[in-house]
């Protein structure tokens, strides 16, 4: 009998886990602080814990440095930007000159609260814009530039850079910060994407 209990036990603990864990997670998301930024036409709800920084340039509204996860040690971070126009098919050479060798790209469309938008997600090895190379390559980095696009407003450009996990979290959390959602994007090809 004692045995039984104790099997019956053990069981009934494995099967709470995943909601002890699930509640963990739902608490820890509850119990992020968030800040709100207006940024010109624009309002971004991030976690307080994302460091906002004076901007390195004229071009740049908006700078910040994003929470790493797993220990990741170069930073992820966040420039927002404006302007007239430029989607994404127009930028993609110019992102892409941003790796060194094979690059994995994907962009996708959705709706947000501020406008329509697009992502494009890419991978590969890291080695900075034309004008500001970094000291060293990043590998497995990432970049996730969002344009969103408000109605009769200049287009907006959330650009994350950064190690690959902690800039895939990075725009999860961004996604949140526009009030996206993510499971309704579509993929967008860009040889049929319109000018």
């Amino acid at each position: 009998m004692k045995s039984l209990l104790c099997a019956f036990s053990l069981s009934a603990a494995a099967l709470l886990a995943p909601l002890a864990t699930f509640a963990d997670d739902a608490k820890a998301k509850s119990e992020t602080k968030i800040k709100e930024h207006v940024i010109q036409d624009i309002k971004l709800k991030l976690p307080e814990s994302w460091k906002s920084q004076a901007p390195e340039n004229k071009l740049r509204l908006a700078q910040f440095v994003a929470t790493n996860v797993d220990d990741e040690k170069d930073e992820t971070t966040l420039v927002v930007s404006s302007f007239a126009g430029g989607n994404t098919q127009a930028n993609m050479p110019r992102w892409v000159g941003e790796f060194q060798g094979g690059v994995k790209a994907e962009t996708k469309s959705g709706e947000s609260a501020i406008g329509p938008y697009e992502v494009t997600d890419l991978v590969g090895t890291h080695v900075g814009p034309s004008f500001r190379r970094r000291t060293a390559p990043l590998e497995n980095a990432r970049v996730v530039m969002f344009i969103v696009m408000p109605k009769d407003k200049p287009y907006y450009y959330l650009k994350l850079t950064g190690p690959a996990k902690s800039t895939a979290a990075a725009a999860k959390t961004l996604r949140e910060a526009i009030d996206a959602d993510g499971s309704k994007e579509k993929v967008v090809e860009m040889d049929k994407a319109k000018e």
